[in-house]
């Protein structure tokens, strides 16, 4: 699953909770939220703590995984790859480049 908006992660969290026929308050006491904290964060709360959250997946048996955008992305489609910048490739021609 692809996470754009907290909203999103809170649904898959919601599934798998559902999913393993676990009420919130069963998770809630399984990782160390609250209640409310674990019904605000399924409704897409933008402000959850990292390490909160990976307590919930983890009591979840999920796990995060986070990696590069792909070239064929819809996020990056239309940029070219002079768009892209990578600051090592930038230095790297700075460097080559006699000093006036």
């Amino acid at each position: 699953m692809r996470v754009t908006v907290a909203r999103d992660i809170g649904l898959a969290v919601r599934g798998r909770r559902r999913e393993l026929s676990m009420s919130q308050a069963d998770l809630a006491e399984k990782s160390g939220v609250s209640r409310k904290w674990l019904s605000e964060f399924e409704q897409g709360k933008p402000t959850a703590e990292l390490g909160v959250l990976l307590r919930v997946l983890d009591a979840l048996q999920m796990e995060l995984t986070v990696a590069p955008l792909s070239e064929g992305d819809p996020q990056t489609a239309g940029l070219s790859s002079k768009e892209h910048l990578d600051l090592d490739e930038i230095l790297d021609e700075l460097d080559k480049d006699p000093e006036p």
